[in-house]
């Protein structure tokens, strides 16, 4: 379907090597994705919390809109304030009706203009599977939920006040982490590029620092590993976020007392093991390392591994 709208220079363009993801943040005094189909609590089961592809993939497209590029599924509002529905975005971008109106030549501006759907694809009508998928994050510990409730005054008139209860769920400290992977194969068919790429991992770490409301405002990247896989590999490992161990530190009973990232160390033990039986496959291993972050366990005299600071990489 996607196929006709291809041609040789595009091609040229896209993504070549397949990757693999493991992003590490750390949230505190937050929510990190809290359900709205229960009071906004925090997504927990069996003492561990969750955060959705979805969230991750909302920071991701938030900071690329604030970078000046055109993102196809963001909240817009029109003169009155009404939200946009996807019936009115497709009208303004495209001048269509409806889904049903679309055609070939559509998809191929969509997918143009759009860096959303180069990267995840887009569910309208001629549908366009991602090259960037996610699971769900899971943090790497048991963690806490705690109600914090206060009230708020209002004025509802002269010399009148008004106290309102409110309440939000949060959890003191938690360390969260992604899996993913970016799909070359897919790639030739949302045209994603090495450029497309790059400013995803931007965005991953960029925004998640810069998420600054009330529910999101302590969170802090902390370690994003990407393996590149050589041009010729059209499979990847799987579950590498199950292979880095979160160790707590002397002292450190208690999973659910951590409160600060000094307080654990990443043991990579187990991920390079993984590495080793696969290593004919990948070209090269990046660690992306904030500069609080203790990991042990890494080979120091192999080249396939390389640690950068996040911090000279992706802020300014």
């Amino acid at each position: 379907m996607t196929q006709g709208l291809f041609d040789t220079n595009q091609k040229k363009k896209t993504l070549k090597n397949r990757y693999e993801l493991v992003f590490i943040y750390d949230s505190r005094f937050a929510n990190p994705n809290g359900d709205p189909m229960e009071n906004n609590e925090l997504r927990i089961r069996q003492d561990k919390g969750f955060v959705t592809d979805t969230r991750l993939k909302r920071t991701i497209r938030d900071y690329l809109a604030e970078q000046g590029y055109d993102i196809f599924v963001i909240e817009k509002v029109d003169n009155n304030w009404k939200v946009i529905d996807i019936k009115g975005r497709l009208k303004e971008t495209l001048n269509v009706n409806s889904e049903k109106d679309i055609k070939p030549e559509h998809i191929k501006q969509l997918i143009e203009k759009f860096i959303d759907i180069r990267l995840f694809g887009s569910a309208i009508k001629m549908k366009l599977t991602g090259a960037v998928q996610f699971n769900f994050g899971e943090t790497m510990h048991k963690i806490q939920q705690i109600k914090v409730e206060w009230t708020t005054v209002f004025s509802s008139g002269e010399n009148k006040w008004q106290w309102t209860f409110t309440e939000m769920f949060i959890t003191p400290y938690s360390i969260i982490a992604f899996h993913g992977v970016v799909n070359e194969k897919a790639a030739e068919t949302t045209w994603m590029s090495e450029d497309d790429y790059r400013l995803l991992k931007e965005a991953i770490w960029s925004w998640t620092k810069n998420l600054i409301t009330r529910s999101k405002f302590e969170q802090l990247p902390r370690l994003l590993i990407e393996v590149k896989f050589k041009e010729w590999v059209k499979t990847h490992i799987w579950e590498l976020d199950k292979y880095i161990q979160l160790k707590l530190k002397d002292g450190i009973l208690d999973e659910k007392a951590i409160e600060d990232i000094s307080e654990v160390k990443f043991d990579f033990s187990k991920f390079v093991e993984k590495i080793n039986q696969n290593k004919e496959k990948i070209e090269k291993i990046v660690i992306y390392k904030d500069d609080r972050v203790e990991i042990e366990n890494l080979p120091t005299d192999d080249n396939l591994f390389e640690i950068k600071s996040a911090v000279k990489e992706f802020e300014i």
